[in-house]
């Protein structure tokens, strides 16, 4: 853009069309810092259609019961809310590297997820553990917005029954229950050398470890003919065999 050619944007314009926080979230998206941005008025109507969404999955949202609610959630709303804690992890180290476009590109697949839900659905009039849960993510998902649409965030963090404002609200620490993988894969050497892996459910204890990794086809194949002296297994980190 040139002032001599009067092909720039004024800024003005954008705002009164499509908001600050709408600009704001379609620069961060679009590019890394470190490469110039493609302006492109497709992209600004994609971040203000967002944010629409983002107004049309906070009202009419009930507050009542969301933070003690008895019973288990279904398997659904638990991953939600897993996906939730491990994005507001992974969002944090985003914005400490300034890799804002990786951060609002996890935080639109989170409210993507939330909006599949059958809770999003204006039938949906159940207070449950399923509501409580869906409510704890889209909290997390307002409070990762936050730094990007300030304003809009704000708005929809009363509209969910907030007393104290986001800027005042510290960033949430995510749930380690949620940020620890399920599954851990798992050297197998013989003699010192790896022969396989095999991956089981994290602190399997030794015992079903070694047995595991025993019955592995390549090991056994590699143990055909052998003597096997000794056995070390480690749970979460690897299975030492030793044969003559």
């Amino acid at each position: 853009m040139s002032k001599s050619k009067k092909n720039t944007i004024d800024p003005n314009d954008i705002l009164k069309s499509y908001g600050a926080d709408a600009a704001r979230l379609f620069i961060l998206s679009d590019s890394p810092p470190d490469r110039d941005l493609e302006w492109s008025e497709a992209g600004l109507k994609g971040a203000w259609r967002y944010i629409n969404a983002l107004h049309t999955l906070c009202h009419d949202i009930p507050d009542a019961g969301k933070d003690f609610i008895k019973g288990n959630m279904s398997p659904e709303i638990e991953e939600i809310l897993k996906k939730a804690h491990q994005t507001l992890a992974a969002v944090a180290k985003d914005i400490e590297a300034f890799h804002m476009n990786k951060a609002v590109a996890r935080l639109r697949e989170l409210s993507n997820a939330l909006e599949a839900t059958k809770i999003h659905s204006v039938f949906y009039k159940k207070i449950d553990a399923d509501y409580a849960g869906f409510r704890q993510a889209l909290d997390l998902l307002i409070q990762g917005l936050n730094p990007m649409i300030p304003h809009v965030t704000e708005e929809l963090w009363q509209i969910l029954g907030h007393k104290t404002i986001l800027a005042k609200t510290p960033w949430p620490e995510a749930d380690p229950r949620y940020l620890a993988d399920e599954t851990v894969t798992i050297a197998v050497q013989i003699n010192g050398k790896v022969k396989a892996t095999i991956t089981l459910p994290r602190d399997t204890d030794a015992k079903a470890t070694e047995a595991a990794a025993m019955n592995n086809d390549t090991i056994k194949k590699a143990l055909d003919g052998k003597i096997v002296k000794k056995v070390v297994a480690v749970p979460n980190r690897i299975v030492s065999v030793v044969v003559a």
